[in-house]
């Protein structure tokens, strides 16, 4: 299938890969490729913790999407679509589009606490 995307799933806040475990199935029966990454301090990768910034996050994400052969879709729920974003705006000649689900976007100049 010539419109075949690769997917990247990012978590939200307090969640894991597992999440998008009834999402793939679906994308995969249309013919695309999917991951589900787990972000830093989850699903034993790294330790959990209070250390971990926005940073973190989109350091991982962004070394995932450079791994990958051709350009990404990246799908983030909740605090992820900080990382998304963050992570197209570092890298936009490896990412085709952004999906925000239920999302956090930033304005330019504010944070997640004044949102």
């Amino acid at each position: 299938m010539s419109s075949a995307k690769r997917f990247i799933l990012v978590h939200g806040a307090m969640h894991g890969a597992w999440c998008w475990q009834k999402v793939i199935p679906f994308l995969e029966r249309l013919g695309h490729s999917v991951l589900a990454v787990d972000l830093p301090g989850r699903q034993g990768k790294g330790k959990p913790g209070w250390g971990l910034t926005l940073q973190h996050y989109v350091d991982d994400l962004a070394n995932t999407v450079d791994h990958e052969q051709g350009k990404v879709v990246l799908v983030g729920h909740s605090l992820a679509g900080m990382s998304i974003a963050a992570v197209a705006e570092k890298m936009p000649h490896k990412v085709e589009r952004l999906i925000f689900l239920t999302a956090w976007v930033s304005m330019t100049g504010s944070n997640m606490v004044q949102l």
